[in-house]
């Protein structure tokens, strides 16, 4: 009375669950998702009267009292005053230096926030 009875009952073919099981593997799932490289955003206190663009690219550079520096060129624009232990680690490895890109200025224009790549 089991498979009989429900193939009976359903009026139509009995069709098993995983019927279509290889094509739901192919199609993209949850754990597919791959994400870019690691980034570090840091935010940095502007110095002066410049500011920088949304976009502009900066460098910043470790200073010996564990501070950072911002650059645009040869001009400083920023200073990063404790920054942390990650991103002193990636300047580092990287001979003290890493590019930046600017993803936002603070509300009052006297801050922005830096992605360090």
């Amino acid at each position: 009375m089991g498979v009989d009875y429900i193939r009976n009952q359903s009026g139509k073919p009995h069709r098993k669950r995983w019927a279509d099981g290889v094509d739901r593997l192919k199609q993209p799932g949850f754990f597919d998702v791959e994400f870019g490289s690691e980034a570090w955003f840091v935010t940095a206190t502007l110095s002066g009267d410049c500011v920088p663009e949304l976009g502009e690219g900066l460098i910043v550079q470790a200073d010996r009292d564990g501070s950072c520096s911002v650059f645009a060129g040869l001009v400083k624009v920023a200073s990063i005053a404790e920054p942390c232990p990650t991103v002193l680690a990636t300047l580092a490895e990287n001979c003290g230096i890493a590019a930046a890109i600017v993803d936002r200025i603070g509300s009052f224009g006297d801050t922005v926030e830096l992605r360090l790549s």
